[in-house]
């Protein structure tokens, strides 16, 4: 009866959480009042009468009570009405492990709905989500999940906190780098959680090939944090090596959006996007070729990541990055294999294709004997849309050189 009664009042009373302030400069999520910026609550499951009862325990996020008896946050310093983003934000060039740092638990391709508006366009089929490679997770995300659990795995770290961080911050730095697991030897069975009879959990050792040559990590995303929300407030152009892989996946045009507990012990709701520029994607192996053992290899027709792309219906960029129309390929005599690409002739969808489509915008191959070798010419300068969806756990990095 009382958990019926407690949802009865919610669905009276709404969702306190959404009441913005549009006037004085209150971060997102937060509430005016005459003396400061509010938040009831950082989400909206706490947001009922009796949110301040201790037999309900529903403080945990806004941990004091106001004079109505709702939960309520100290208040919250005011951003004086600004959007513009702060370059370079608080924390980007701190070396690894200086900020909270989440091991991943869960990384995936994610589903054709999610990820964000890249291009600034909203194509009718599509919506405003840019995703071109989401048939792909079919495919791969098998293999990522393995990825996660072994001796290397990947790091987000949300660096350049301020000091009194409650749930608002107007300047961090999101960073995504490889780390080696830190016990010698490796025990990945404690990577996530502390295994029955250990105490020890989630240490990891940040290698060189986390950084460039001044120590900066490679990945780096300005962002802001609202209500506990993290928020890219511009994009980045970024590149991730894991540290037993010499292939560097270098992603342009990246955002990072996730929802940090309050407790600062997950990071869910994770969502990377960004574009796989043609030529960056096909020196990624294809991860069914490996070693020739799977069935699937013969179903890309190639070594290379791009060639499982095209095989799972994304044979064209969707993405404009250089902003004189979009490169297109084209394989001429349908055995799987490019054999021509045109720079700069596509708008919304590339002509139909035959040996004179390109003219003078024709891209040379690397290699005279491999026609589909112009797919990594530098001229290959647009992309294919990819967002990847990641969840993690607290963790501590250290150093390894």
């Amino acid at each position: 009866m009382r958990i019926l009664f407690l949802a009865l009042v919610l669905a009276a009373l709404g969702s306190g959480c959404t009441e913005d302030c549009a006037l004085s400069g209150c971060p997102a999520g937060t509430y005016c009042s005459e003396d400061g910026c509010y938040a009831d609550c950082y989400f909206d499951e706490d947001c009922y009468a009796y949110a301040c009862d201790p037999a309900v325990e529903r403080c945990s996020a806004a941990p004091r009570c106001d004079a109505t008896g709702r939960c309520t946050s100290a208040p919250i310093p005011s951003s004086g009405g600004s959007s513009e983003a702060i370059f370079p934000p608080h924390g980007w060039d701190d070396p690894p492990g200086a900020g909270l740092a989440f091991v991943l638990d869960q990384i995936a391709v994610a589903d054709a709905g999610t990820g964000a508006d890249i291009d600034g366009r909203c194509p009718t089929l599509r919506g405003c989500v840019d995703n071109a490679l989401a048939p792909v997770g079919l495919l791969v995300n098998d293999q990522l999940r393995q990825l996660l659990l072994g001796e290397t795995t990947i790091i987000v770290e949300i660096a350049g906190l301020a000091p009194d961080f409650r749930g608002f911050d107007e300047s961090v730095t999101v960073k995504i780098y490889g780390v080696e697991d830190a016990d010698d030897p490796p025990f990945p069975a404690n990577n996530f959680r502390a295994p029955p009879g250990s105490a020890s959990c989630c240490e990891f050792i940040a290698p060189r090939t986390a950084v460039d040559a001044n120590g900066h990590v490679l990945a780096r995303i300005p962002a802001r944090i609202q209500g506990y929300r993290i928020v890219s407030t511009e994009p980045a152009d970024i590149a991730v090596q894991l540290a037993s892989c010499p292939e560097i996946w270098r992603i342009a045009r990246a955002t990072f959006a996730g929802r940090l507990a309050p407790t600062l012990d997950r990071l869910d709701d994770g969502v990377l996007s960004g574009v796989f520029r043609s030529r960056d994607l096909e020196p990624i192996p294809n991860p069914y070729c490996q070693g020739g053992l799977s069935s699937r290899c013969p179903f890309a027709q190639a070594t290379d990541l791009g060639a499982l792309a095209r095989a799972a219906g994304s044979s064209q960029v969707d993405i404009d990055l250089d902003g004189d129309g979009r490169e297109c390929v084209y394989d001429l005599d349908g055995d799987g294999r490019i054999d021509l690409c045109c720079d700069g002739v596509g708008n919304d969808v590339c002509p139909v294709g035959d040996a004179t489509i390109c003219g003078a915008d024709r891209i040379a191959p690397l290699d005279d004997d491999d026609p589909s070798s112009c797919l990594r010419s530098p001229r290959m300068g647009d992309g294919h849309s990819i967002a990847f969806a990641v969840s993690g756990v607290a963790a501590r990095v250290n150093r390894g050189f």
